[in-house]
Parts: C-alpha cells; structure tokens; sequence
C-alpha cells in the first residue's frame, strides 16, 4: 500500500511544490496539495476532507507562505496544522516550529 503525504499550500505549486510532486513520484507515494481553506476537519483521520474527498494522510509537509507581519492566512494555516498534529499525522515543520522561526525576539 502506498503512502499519502499531504503538502499544505494555500496559493499556486511553484518550484519546490513540484520538485516534492517528481519526487513523491519516483519513491511511489501519492503526494496531494491541500489547501488549508478547503478543507473540512473532523475528530479523526478518517474524518479529513480536502474539496468533498475524504483521505487519510500518513504525514503531512507544511509548505506556509507568510506575510509580513503573519496575518489572518497565518492563523488558518497553523490552525490546519495543528489539528493534523493533534491526530497522529506527523509533520514537517511542526506548527510550533514555524511560530518559533518567526519569532525573532
């Protein structure tokens, strides 16, 4: 059974989105784009729906495109985030990882 891997993204796929898409390709995972604004989150795996599709995710790539200073898309994706982290599905970075790189006091 092949891996899904999830790559949380909330605008266009650009160069290192598809450098991850050729290479979850040539490792044999399924690698889905999900945007943190179109998806539907339950209390379990089995309960995540990205546009109507239900999936279960074996980890999950946060690929967060931050404004400056973060603002209201920041707090929906580390939301997103946080609650696939609260369910089991690992994740690189982690949501405290990315508030902890962003904070440069």
């Amino acid at each position: 059974m092949n891996s899904t891997i999830g790559v949380l993204r909330h605008s266009e796929n650009g160069h290192a989105e598809e450098r991850i898409l050729a290479a979850g390709k040539e490792m044999g995972l399924e690698i889905l784009m999900i945007d943190p604004f179109s998806i539907t989150m339950g209390i379990s795996p089995s309960l995540f729906q990205s546009r109507g599709k239900t999936i279960n995710l074996d980890g999950i790539i946060s690929r967060c495109d931050i404004g400056s200073p973060p603002g209201a898309e920041f707090e929906t994706y580390l939301r997103a985030l946080d609650f696939f982290e609260s369910i089991g599905i690992p994740s690189i970075n982690s949501a405290r990882s990315i508030i902890s790189s962003q904070d440069k006091f």
